[in-house]
């Protein structure tokens, strides 16, 4: 018995923890575009891109650079407090070709945070590519993008 009391006031000892809010922003916008135009702070996007068409000499793609804006608008919902966004995007191999963080900041349920980054990147291949969207470690939606390839011979 008097074991049973010990266990049972160590329990009644713990401290009193505060709940963290642990709930995630809504995805309102996540694509890829050509640039992203602002009249004070209302975004328009300029030619959303699913797929690019890349033309060159030879049969095999050469390695080179593509420029996309990548464009995120995450609204708070019952999100409170600063979560990190994190944009991972890979290439149909799954190397990374860009890893981005930014701190956002969630308030009221129709604010929001937004991430626009233009992206210059390194593609070596056509196929598919996929850009993760990471709220606080957690993939909250992935965008893609396919890059074709065709030779002018």
């Amino acid at each position: 018995m008097a074991r049973i009391k010990a266990q049972k006031m160590a329990k009644a000892k713990k401290p009193h923890r505060v709940k963290k809010n642990n709930k995630l922003p809504y995805v309102a916008v996540a694509t890829l575009c050509e640039k992203v135009l602002r009249e004070g702070e209302t975004p328009t996007l300029v030619r959303i891109i699913d797929t690019l068409n890349v033309t060159g000499d030879s049969p095999k793609m050469p390695p080179g650079v593509i420029v996309v804006t990548i464009f995120v608008l995450l609204k708070s919902g019952e999100a409170r407090g600063h979560r990190d966004i994190r944009i991972v995007g890979r290439d149909p191999n799954g190397e990374i070709l860009l890893n981005h963080t930014e701190d956002g900041q969630f308030g009221d349920p129709e604010s929001g945070s937004i991430v626009q980054i233009q992206a210059k990147l390194v593609v070596k291949m056509a196929g598919l590519y996929w850009f993760d969207v990471n709220v606080s470690g957690t993939t909250v939606t992935r965008i893609p993008m396919r890059l074709q390839y065709k030779s002018g011979d």
